[in-house]
């Protein structure tokens, strides 16, 4: 969901920003003793389930992080063509999944806000699962709890270590975002197809992928 569906921009000022600055308040700290403290802490559970878990945060950081959340909500913004898109493969009865690491707590925070929720069939957070989208036991679970084919399922995520995973597991159609967050650098990367703007593969979509 969030450098795919929406701009990777308010996640990239929560974490690297807004939460530092909150922590060094609460602790009497400059913010970059706070990001020195943090930024360790968080490469430590890259790609696990504590990464995405905002309950482990706020008990690591002693912040209530769903709150802090509400602080910059303005931020979160559907990309563009994103609406239109999913409209679209509603409208070719193509079924249309959330597979996300986003927490199953703050995934409504998001669609309060972008109103996407209507377009999915499944929304599953892999809190649920017990398994990030990098690990191949969320996709085994995936599909033992919601099976579908894989032959014909397209997957499009912004990070290429999940991607990397959808496809040893069998996922044959995938494609990676260009620019999850809209005002930064865009990624370069050979090893997936690429969509920067959904419009631009509305049409492919909608004709070729099987309902």
């Amino acid at each position: 969901m969030d450098g795919t569906l929406l701009d990777l921009n308010f996640d990239n000022q929560f974490w690297l920003n807004h939460v530092p600055s909150c922590y060094a308040i609460k602790n009497g700290i400059e913010h970059q003793t706070a990001l020195d403290i943090i930024l360790p802490k968080m490469k430590s559970v890259r790609g696990s389930l504590d990464w995405y878990d905002v309950h482990y945060w706020s008990h690591e950081l002693e912040l209530d992080i769903l709150a802090l959340k509400q602080d910059l909500i303005h931020l979160i913004q559907v990309r563009p063509g994103v609406h239109d898109f999913l409209k679209a493969l509603v409208a070719h009865n193509k079924t249309i999944w959330l597979a996300t690491n986003a927490h199953h707590d703050t995934i409504p925070v998001k669609f309060n806000r972008t109103h996407l929720r209507p377009y999915f069939t499944q929304v599953i957070s892999s809190s649920d699962l017990g398994a990030p989208k990098e690990a191949t036991e969320f996709w085994q679970r995936l599909n033992r709890r919601h099976p579908f084919d894989l032959k014909t399922s397209l997957f499009i995520d912004d990070n290429l270590p999940i991607l990397r995973t959808a496809k040893e597991y069998g996922i044959p159609y995938l494609l990676t975002v260009t620019r999850p967050d809209l005002s930064g650098a865009e990624l370069r990367q050979n090893e997936f197809s690429t969509v920067d703007h959904f419009h631009d593969i509305t049409p492919f979509v909608t004709r070729h992928t099987p309902t």
